[in-house]
């Protein structure tokens, strides 16, 4: 399915799942040398969630289960942000360690939530937009399939 993908889709899946490998570091560090348990488990699981639906997309069964996994994905991007924000303001991650994933985090929710899906899945869509899809600020608008 990765030769499917177009090149940005290529930078998605990959920043996706650098950044999963980059949250499983950080929980293992919270939770041994923090004694930090519930946030760095929330961010654990939103964290690696997202490269996780980003790929199930791929492999959709429909354009609409397609963009619905990517839809998740994002979700779990922004939650992951709260997560770590959450573990900054109580001091559990200093300022260099909160930029650095902060700072991933939030550039793989603003990057195009189309471009890792595979190109057949594209075929028949509308110019431009996507099955309906339209961006709004940092974040992606819920979509209309029909």
């Amino acid at each position: 399915m990765i030769d499917d993908l177009n090149a940005s889709g290529e930078v998605v899946v990959e920043k996706s799942f650098a950044l999963a490998v980059r949250i499983i570091l950080l929980y293992k560090y919270l939770t041994t040398q923090k004694k930090e348990f519930v946030l760095s488990k929330q961010l654990l699981r939103s964290g690696t969630s997202i490269g996780a639906n980003i790929r199930e997309s791929q492999n959709a069964e429909s354009k609409a289960d397609s963009i619905h996994k990517l839809a998740i994905a994002q979700k779990e991007c922004d939650e992951s942000l709260c997560w770590i924000e959450l573990l900054k303001e109580t001091d559990y991650l200093s300022p260099a360690e909160f930029d650095k994933i902060h700072r991933e985090t939030g550039e793989l929710q603003k990057m195009e939530p189309h471009a890792c899906v595979p190109k057949r899945t594209l075929a028949g869509w509308p110019a431009g937009s996507p099955a309906g899809h339209s961006r709004c600020g940092a974040g992606w608008r819920r979509m209309r399939v029909g």
